[in-house]
């Protein structure tokens, strides 16, 4: 080919690009892949994981506290009996020493666990006789004086003019005493009876050899 003939195709060339730029022609976006996940806005509505709210206080239950200052379990000595929190653990006896002669007595163990009060139905003392029922540290009827000693080192016991020994423990709603006695020199020292008390009593008082029983029937003569 003559230069004159190469001339032509390269000012063909050129005019053919300026024309594509001179109609404003564009040339093809390449189409997404498929792999390519769309692009959306951000939306206003909440995220697509669900928000548990937080739990509501719940009330703690009382029914396995055992013995507590001034409380078995739910039974609050500072309570009447009606609306009591432990009102479902007790029952009235109409005829429990004699007809016509009532009481309190505690369900669950109604020989080993007596229920003194007063007027208004209070109940504002409870006596303890069962092994099952044990304190916080595990203290119970028959528990060593050892034993009590170690659960309650800060609170040593008191020689009481009965000959026995007596631990006192108090809380807020009353208290707990914890009557020790060597049954006279023929037993070790063991715990032989346990009294709870509502806050506005006397717990100092020892009842082991007495008849000093909370809710004891009358004698008859």
């Amino acid at each position: 080919m003559n230069a004159r003939l190469r001339l032509v195709g390269v000012a063909t060339g050129l005019a053919l690009a300026l024309a594509a730029c001179s109609t404003g022609a564009e040339s093809p976006s390449p189409s997404p892949s498929p792999s390519d996940p769309p692009t959306t806005a951000a939306s206003a509505s909440p995220s697509a994981e669900p928000t548990s709210a937080s739990p509501s206080p719940t009330t703690p239950d009382c029914a396995d506290d055992g013995i507590v200052p001034g409380r078995l379990n739910c039974l609050d000595t500072n309570l009447p009996v009606a609306g009591n929190p432990g009102e479902s653990d007790v029952l009235w006896d109409a005829d429990f020493c004699s007809a016509g002669d009532g009481r309190y007595v505690y369900i669950a163990s109604p020989e080993l666990v007596s229920l003194g009060g007063s007027s208004g139905g209070n109940i504002d003392r409870i006596d303890v006789y069962d092994p099952a029922l044990t304190t916080a540290e595990g203290i119970h009827v028959g528990s060593s004086q050892a034993d009590v000693a170690a659960a309650y080192p800060a609170t040593p016991s008191v020689t009481s003019f009965a000959g026995t020994e007596l631990v006192v423990l108090d809380g807020p709603e009353g208290f707990v005493t914890i009557e020790l006695a060597d049954a006279w020199g023929t037993e070790p020292w063991t715990v032989v009876n346990i009294r709870i008390y509502a806050a506005d009593q006397d717990p100092n008082g020892p009842v082991y050899g007495s008849e000093d029983f909370a809710g004891a029937c009358p004698f008859t003569m």
